[in-house]
């Protein structure tokens, strides 16, 4: 859940302190699993797009609105992408 500043964007308080829960408890693997489910649920967007046009999105990515609540979107996030620290290293 992205909410956007004056001029800077930044996520809700509930979505980062949970995914800094996540973080706590799991490591950097909690964080990598986030980064693919906001990845995940922006795919039908960028897979219309050309390289360079996502490149362009990425960078003036202004909001993402999310269909489920959070900890449901956190829940598939665990169960959906099984990345472990053998992975990461």
């Amino acid at each position: 859940m992205l909410s956007t500043g004056s001029d800077r964007r930044s996520f809700d308080l509930h979505f980062t302190l949970t995914a800094l829960d996540l973080y706590l408890l799991e490591g950097p693997v909690a964080l990598v699993r986030v980064c693919l489910g906001i990845l995940h649920a922006l795919q039908p967007d960028l897979l219309t797009l050309s390289y360079e046009e996502t490149l362009v999105f990425m960078k003036s990515f202004q909001g993402f609105n999310f269909t489920t609540d959070t900890e449901v979107f956190f829940t598939q996030c665990l169960r959906d992408f099984p990345v472990n620290r053998a992975l990461l290293d």
